[in-house]
């Protein structure tokens, strides 16, 4: 048993000893019980993300827009803390 525990240490299948958590100090084995971190997956999509300029129904849409509604949306998350991308 002793040999099978070091010769996984600090690799993908230690799941203690997480060679991710060593670099990061975060691991993506196991999610932390508490955190003051909120991830936001998949908020914000370009609405021209399939065909750059052009929207779903084809419509041409302007860049100016699109820049806009970015930056609305993200001094809004702003108000709430750091944002970090």
């Amino acid at each position: 048993m002793a040999e099978h525990l070091a010769s996984i240490f600090g690799t993908e299948k230690d799941r203690v000893n997480c060679p991710f958590y060593f670099k990061i100090r975060a691991c993506r084995h196991t999610k932390p019980s508490i955190s003051r971190t909120l991830l936001l997956s998949n908020m914000y999509r370009r609405p021209d993300m399939i065909t750059p300029g052009v929207d779903a129904l084809g419509n041409t849409i302007d860049p100016r827009k699109i820049q806009q509604y970015f930056e609305d949306l993200y001094e809004e998350l702003s108000k709430y803390g750091e944002i970090r991308a």
